[in-house]
């Protein structure tokens, strides 16, 4: 968890220190849920995919003919490793981004019997209006519209080039290795529903209207009423249209379709030195540097594809050991590598949802006032307005692989296990928001924009529609709270920081391979994944990894 102090809101606004209590959403199994963004593992960051080409017959030949010595010709190993992963356990992923802690989520207009996850009419749905002679009013007809349900998939097709190169020229215990992971990248939510809203009805007079008709010569003007955008749940999360006073959705959107990114997930360089070279044990380290060649998150979708750490710069050190020892028909190796680094504060858009609406308030409904309050601009969504750059980062990432290799002759077989963990994100004082300014934005929940009154103390007074001021600051995404018809605006501590930040996120992966050494090698591998909760994915790959000498 974040304190307050690690993550202040400044736009020309001081946040008071210590005022940011923010909540975590978390279920009784340790999933999270109601968060904004994940934070995927780097692709590049993976050492079982580094290890795996490492063989007991390289170091017994390095040891017998002194090639690390000043005397031998510069040496270089070069490793091409296609690679696919798919992400698995689907409903911890939906878990993370819907807002009860489930995979599925009910739509419906509530009323005070009945609520549901989302309300309907905040995300542009609708099941129709219904008129009441006794108050001569129209309002929406309550009830279930359907349900939506998430399968999120992750998948990465990688393309790792990996360059090991002898430095024993310059001195006898030096070597170098650079690394450049090409990662096409897709994400797809899975998204479904049943059930569906009805666009027959508009939405009654003033709920997302702030334009006014006239209807006689007497100075009498009607608010309008608004046609109601959907009637599919996907597409209404998806928000592409506004309708009324409502902007369309333009960051937080879930999507539809699946979503692709490709790029260099990030340049590794390392410069290494090995301090202990006597067989049967080798040890070494490096200075590790990562140059972030990736893409940075946009925010404008909640499962979108990120290249690499988020385009964090990383430093830090490997520590590199190895046991070797020959039988009379069979070689066996104890392989250990490992990684940590420091992930760098980058510039980031995320989207930041609100402490006192709770999970999914990035989807609420915001009356925005004009200056001094005086009248109301238009409707806008939460996440327009709360999306924001910041700063982001990670104290420690951490990635080490254990692995034992039985050699053949020329034949080779590996199995291992790998460990990674990444502490929790951190971001910077400031937070640059895209629309927000203090004192401009109050939460709209189910009451309305404008609504009709008389002007004048007169019997025959001509009805004027009017700006509506009132805001309910305690709604949630699940229906309206009762609150004083008065105009509470949001204000700096009210949004919810941690709500975009990952926690420490862990997972653990066995792997396996098979293959065949001589001067060149190839090799098969497989591999599965397993988080600890849903902070990191669970997903499986197989890889192809051929390499030459040089």
């Amino acid at each position: 968890m974040i304190n307050a102090s690690e993550c202040l809101f400044v736009t020309g606004v001081n946040s008071v220190s210590g005022s940011c209590n923010n909540a975590v959403y978390k279920n009784c199994d340790g999933n999270y849920y109601g968060k904004t963004f994940f934070s995927f593992r780097p692709q590049d960051s993976d050492s079982s995919r580094r290890i795996l080409g490492w063989f007991n017959a390289d170091y017994i030949n390095f040891n017998a003919t002194s090639i690390f010595s000043a005397a031998a010709p510069m040496r270089g190993i070069l490793t091409i490793s296609p690679q696919y992963t798919q992400s698995f356990h689907t409903k911890g992923l939906a878990e993370w981004f819907f807002f009860n802690g489930n995979d599925c989520m009910t739509v419906g207009i509530p009323n005070e019997y009945e609520s549901f996850t989302i309300d309907g009419s905040q995300i542009g749905l609708s099941l129709g209006t219904v008129y009441d002679p006794e108050t001569d009013s129209v309002s929406l007809i309550t009830g279930k519209i359907g349900t939506v349900c998430a399968k999120p998939l992750v998948e990465n097709f990688i393309i790792d080039l990996d360059y090991w190169y002898d430095l024993s020229a310059w001195h006898d215990r030096l070597w170098s290795r650079l690394e450049l992971p090409v990662v096409y990248m897709k994400t797809n939510m899975g998204m479904s529903s049943c059930g569906k809203g009805t666009q027959v009805d508009e939405y009654p007079l003033g709920l997302f209207s702030l334009e006014s008709t006239p209807v006689d010569e007497y100075g009498d003007y009607a608010c309008n009423a608004t046609p109601v955008p959907y009637n599919s749940i996907v597409c209404a999360l998806q928000g592409d249209q506004g309708w009324g006073a409502v902007a369309p959705l333009k960051s937080g959107k879930f999507s539809a379709d699946a979503l692709s990114q490709w790029g260099a997930a990030g340049l590794h360089f390392d410069l290494g030195y090995d301090m202990y070279r006597s067989l049967p044990w080798y040890a070494a380290g490096s200075f590790h540097v990562v140059f972030p060649t990736g893409t940075r998150p946009k925010g404008t979708y909640v499962l979108e594809p990120v290249i690499g750490a988020n385009k964090s710069w990383q430093v830090g050190a490997t520590a590199i050991a190895n046991y070797i020892k020959e039988f009379r028909h069979f070689d066996f190796g104890i392989y250990f590598y490992a990684v940590g680094t420091h992930l760098f504060k980058s510039k980031q858009d995320r989207v930041f949802a609100l402490k006192r609406n709770g999970p999914g308030s990035q989807l609420l409904l915001l009356k925005q006032f004009q200056v001094g309050e005086t009248g109301l601009v238009n409707a806008e969504r939460e996440a327009n307005i709360f999306c924001g750059e910041a700063k982001i980062g990670s104290a420690l990432m951490f990635d080490g692989s254990l692995m034992f290799q039985f050699n053949r002759d020329k034949l080779v077989a590996d199995i291992g296990y790998n460990f990674w963990v990444r502490t929790r994100e951190k971001c910077a004082k400031r937070i640059w928001f895209r629309g927000f300014y203090e004192d401009a934005f109050g939460v709209k929940g189910d009451i309305p924009m404008e609504f009709q009154e008389a002007v004048g103390c007169t019997y025959n007074a001509p009805i004027q529609c009017i700006n509506n001021p009132a805001t309910e600051q305690c709604a949630r995404i699940c229906g309206p709270a009762t609150e004083d018809a008065t105009t509470i605006t949001i204000q700096p501590c009210d949004v919810n920081y941690l709500s975009a930040l990952n926690p420490t996120a862990m997972s653990h992966k066995v792997f396996a391979a098979v293959g065949y050494k001589s001067s060149w090698f190839v090799l098969l591998t497989g591999e599965a994944e397993f988080s600890s909760n849903n902070a990191a994915l669970n997903q499986w790959g197989v890889m192809l990894k051929v390499g030459k000498d040089f």
